[in-house]
């Protein structure tokens, strides 16, 4: 059987709430609830086995970009226009912090894999990193590196990767504070590590999916 063919070829559900686009997407670890963000600044928790709008959750001024979810399932984040980092509580549907230290829209948001940090990428060049245990209003470091806007971010133990429309994909050691750039060239839209963090995947701008070798750098699928 092909991987076409295992793929299913039928929707389940289709959930329509959203007025406008849905910018973001996001499973919560069990996989039987769904975060959907839209261009219409609202949150939606989706039932997976009902098709069911669960909860609606209101705080953004602008679009919201993306949404992480915490690895308890009890909180999740998100980022948009408005520049703001909010961390949400499930059950009540109210914001537990808002941090603002973004100039400019915020694209990105991830967790650590405790869930005790979370980090933002920004149209500002930026990667900022929030402590979700404190109620300090500054991030504890920010990554400026970037020379245009950061697009996504994906974080492994102690490593922090982000992307960049500047066409570089750069990790950083937090341990060791070391910084490696990948210079690819054209614009990232995303990136991943791989669950044995041998490789990254790096989704481009001109239409190419990249599988790289961690440890040379070598292109090993294109």
């Amino acid at each position: 059987m092909s991987l076409t063919e295992s793929l299913p070829q039928r929707p389940q559900h289709t959930l329509t709430a959203h007025r406008g686009a849905v910018n973001a997407c996001t499973f919560t670890t069990t996989g039987s609830y769904l975060l959907t963000g839209g261009q219409d600044r609202t949150i939606q928790l989706w039932n997976i086995a009902t098709g069911d709008n669960v909860s609606v959750f209101h705080g953004h001024g602008w679009a919201v970009h993306d949404i992480a979810v915490a690895p308890t399932d009890t909180r999740f984040a998100s980022g948009g226009g408005d520049r703001g980092v909010f961390l949400w509580d499930v059950v009540t549907c109210r914001v537990l912090r808002k941090w603002t230290g973004h100039t400019q829209r915020t694209n990105t948001v991830q967790f650590n894999a405790q869930g005790t940090v979370l980090a933002s990428g920004s149209f500002d060049t930026t990667v900022q990193l929030w402590d979700c245990r404190s109620s300090a209003a500054r991030p504890i470091q920010v990554l400026d590196d970037a020379k245009d806007s950061v697009t996504c971010i994906d974080i492994n133990d102690h490593e922090v990767m982000a992307a960049s429309v500047d066409g570089s994909c750069r990790i950083y050691d937090l341990r060791t504070g070391t910084l490696l750039t990948d210079y690819v060239g054209s614009p990232l839209s995303s990136c991943a590590f791989s669950k044995d963090n041998q490789c990254i995947l790096l989704s481009v701008l001109d239409s190419t999916l990249r599988l790289v070798d961690r440890s040379n750098g070598s292109l090993l699928n294109q």
